[in-house]
């Protein structure tokens, strides 16, 4: 991670290098993507691999590995891959990543081993999925 300066706006901005796949601090990752908003969808019980999900903050009960598709790590979602998840699903809760947090960057996905979750909703209720959920098809919806 570097910082470049915009002789234009005379702002500092946060470079990330280029690469498909890396892990940075939760502090880097809230600098480069500041104002973007990420997102977990749950399922019914809120329980997934033996983590129970709730509000506030969630640490992973493996540690995190990086890579794609293997254990350890909680995922969440920018809005426009967020329903690429899961199709048994019921709520949507918006994520923050704390400072301290480990997160995994790869392959369009983001994987932290802790998270801030704030209140759930109903995934259908939502104004993400009424903006981008014809994309997603609901396999399965238990109301």
């Amino acid at each position: 991670m570097w910082k470049e300066y915009d002789p234009k706006t005379e702002e500092e901005f946060v470079i990330l290098p280029c690469s498909e796949f890396m892990t940075v601090t939760g502090k880097e990752f809230n600098e480069v993507h500041k104002g973007e908003k990420f997102y977990k969808i749950t399922c019914k019980t809120e329980l997934h691999y033996g983590m129970h999900y709730k509000n506030g903050l969630n640490v992973d009960i493996y540690p995190l590995k990086p890579g794609k598709n293997i254990s350890g790590g909680l995922h969440f979602a920018d809005k426009y891959n967020i329903f690429d998840y899961n199709s048994s699903c019921k709520w949507l809760r918006e994520v923050t990543i704390p400072d301290k947090a480990q997160v995994y960057i790869g392959d369009g996905q983001y994987k932290s081993d802790m998270l801030f979750l704030k209140e759930r909703e109903p995934l259908v209720d939502s104004e993400l999925y009424r903006q981008y959920g014809d994309v997603f098809v609901l396999n399965y919806i238990d109301l």
